[in-house]
């Protein structure tokens, strides 16, 4: 799966497999492609290549999908 703004990719060619029962934390430098994985994961974002599944193959951004991903967005809403 990949996700390509513009000319630019932000993630190529990623795979990413999680266990059940795992918690999992993404961690990495500005520009990374972590919060593009995390809206793709979500359905915020549509990815330019490929498919994302989450939990057994359910599309991303789906209802049965969601109930079981936890996201903190990383900007805090203004008060």
């Amino acid at each position: 799966m990949g996700k390509c703004y513009g000319r630019t990719w932000a993630l190529r060619e990623c795979t990413l497999a999680i266990p059940a029962g795992h918690v999992v934390a993404l961690v990495g430098p500005n520009g990374a492609g972590k919060s593009t994985l995390l809206n793709l994961a979500v359905g915020l974002a549509d990815p330019t290549a490929g498919t994302v599944a989450v939990l057994g193959g359910r599309p991303a951004g789906s209802p049965a999908a969601l109930d079981g991903i936890a996201f903190v967005a990383q900007d805090t809403p203004a008060r």
